[in-house]
């Protein structure tokens, strides 16, 4: 997705823009937050706790604040190194995030990946990036974290095929952007266009 002005930088000299669709100011930048880029930016941890043991420390969560206004709990390794129960006191404690390092790159020849929740699953679309980005693949896991472990197998949903033309790139790119686009369609609810 681009702005107009931003077209000219993609496309060939004296191309005319196809299967395009024109949105308004404001749907562009709900689709740019929901499809964009996500990043934490920012961390809620009580200011003031009353705690009587390392147990109580070990109970309090942060809630991860993300760029597209989503939230969630996070376990926290909390340093309690200069905390002595056996005196009441006000301490002052500090702590790390727990999260799930996903280290780049994710998988070795594939490129184009998106991570998909769908129906109490999630799945890993990605193209091959050994046959010039052609062919699609699909990987099924119950958490993010399983689509990269060896034993889970990578499906192929769309080979090269020169006699239905799926051997060109800009078929496979327009196979991952329908895909996306009804993926999106029915977590917004928005109507679908085909």
């Amino acid at each position: 997705m681009w702005k107009e002005e931003e077209l000219p930088c993609f496309l060939p000299y004296g191309a005319i823009p196809g299967n395009t669709v024109a949105v308004d100011a404001n749907a562009y930048d709900r689709i740019r937050v929901y499809w964009g880029r996500l990043t934490h930016v920012d961390t809620i941890v009580p200011s003031e706790i009353e705690v009587s043991s390392s147990q109580d420390i070990a109970a309090v969560n942060a809630r991860a604040v993300y760029s597209d206004g989503s939230t969630a709990l996070k376990k926290v390794d909390w340093d309690i190194s200069q905390v002595d129960f056996s005196k009441p006191g006000i301490y002052n404690v500090e702590g790390t995030l727990r999260g799930n390092p996903f280290h780049f790159p994710l998988t070795h020849g594939t490129g184009d990946p998106v991570i998909v929740p769908w129906k109490g699953k999630y799945y890993y679309l990605s193209t091959n990036d050994t046959s010039g980005d052609i062919g699609l693949y699909v990987r099924e896991a119950d958490c993010p974290e399983d689509l990269f472990a060896p034993d889970v197998e990578r499906y192929l949903i769309l080979d090269v095929d020169e006699e239905k033309h799926f051997g060109r790139l800009n078929f496979t790119s327009w196979v991952v952007s329908r895909i996306y686009s009804l993926l999106w369609v029915e977590k917004s609810g928005a109507p679908s266009v085909t």
